[in-house]
């Protein structure tokens, strides 16, 4: 799906090593094996503002600020008001002042839905057609994709 979805730009490439890796597949050894390819290059780890808020839990996620900086795209208002509420509820200590000053936020326009928000809107068999490219979604339906259960 991530193909579909950057097909037409040709400048970025897919890199399926985590799908191939056996056993569990962590970010860090991800970005391990691309600085060893890469020594010289400036490594950015884009993700979501849900999943900046989960950072606490990573799995040496110390080790992937040293080598990578985060940037995290926003969220629409609403959603990042709810996501503040219940990251406040959360016990998960904070990530350390270093690792903070390796976050940034992605200048962007706010996106409204997430990732998980598409999979529930498919699991109750709402349309999704503005949400995801046309291939991506074709992809979802051919392959009967998170379908209830």
């Amino acid at each position: 799906m991530t193909r579909l979805a950057f097909q037409h730009l040709p400048q970025v490439v897919v890199d399926d090593r985590e799908i191939r890796r056996s056993g569990p597949s962590y970010t860090v050894d991800t970005l391990r094996e691309l600085q060893a390819e890469f020594p010289q290059a400036q490594l950015y780890l884009l993700l979501g503002d849900d999943q900046r808020r989960s950072l606490p839990s990573w799995h040496q996620i110390e080790e992937i600020g040293r080598i990578a900086i985060i940037c995290a795209a926003g969220r629409d208002m609403a959603v990042r008001a709810w996501n503040e509420e219940l990251g406040a509820l959360q016990t998960t200590p904070p990530l350390s002042d270093k690792l903070q000053a390796r976050i940034r936020t992605l200048e962007m326009p706010l996106m409204p839905h997430s990732a998980t928000d598409i999979r529930e809107l498919l699991a109750k068999e709402q349309a999704i057609t503005s949400l995801v490219p046309p291939a991506v979604e074709r992809y979802i339906h051919e392959h009967h994709l998170y379908r209830p259960h």
